[in-house]
């Protein structure tokens, strides 16, 4: 069953970006929701940044005429314990009329339970940065801002002021 649930979850939601259709998307993705490859982690927070997302996603396959977004599971089962969350690997192709454009690469993800719907928490590539740039790097430097805001306290990077009573 985890098994079919992960590939289900994987052709769902690789159609979906394909086809640029976000309410389909943000049906199967919970907010927030990291996703990163070797060197880049980009969060979406909210369904505005998931849509900056997916369309720049969509626009780099497009870019390459891919015609077929394929994600196809290895092996996917529940986290011991926790019914409610299943983990698994697959593999990524991107295609044009059934000749790869971008090198196959592994994936990881997570999904939970939420609602009685099965949703993506965090998807991990192994894609190389070099050759699967799916995110502009307009977009992933302005989310590394933010998350570096995040972790050091502010817009700054200063940790937060202290007010006359800390």
């Amino acid at each position: 069953m985890p098994f079919r649930l992960y590939q289900s979850h994987l052709d769902t939601v690789s159609r979906a970006v394909l086809e640029g259709d976000l309410a389909t998307i943000l049906q199967h993705i919970a907010l927030p929701n990291m996703m990163s490859t070797r060197t880049k982690r980009v969060v979406a927070t909210c369904p505005e940044e998931m849509d900056v997302i997916v369309s720049d996603i969509r626009a780099q396959l497009l870019a390459r005429n891919v015609t077929e977004f394929r994600r196809t599971c290895i092996e996917a089962d529940f986290v011991a314990g926790v019914p409610d969350m299943i983990v698994g690997r697959h593999r990524t192709e991107a295609l044009s009329h059934g000749v790869p454009v971008l090198p196959e690469y592994a994936g990881s993800m997570a999904m939970m339970r939420i609602n009685g719907t099965w949703q993506g928490i965090w998807l991990d590539t192994d894609a190389d940065d070099l050759a699967v740039t799916m995110l502009s790097a307009d977009f992933i430097e302005a989310s590394d801002r933010v998350r570096r805001a995040v972790e050091t306290g502010g817009p700054t990077g200063q940790p937060p002021m202290k007010g006359p009573d800390q």
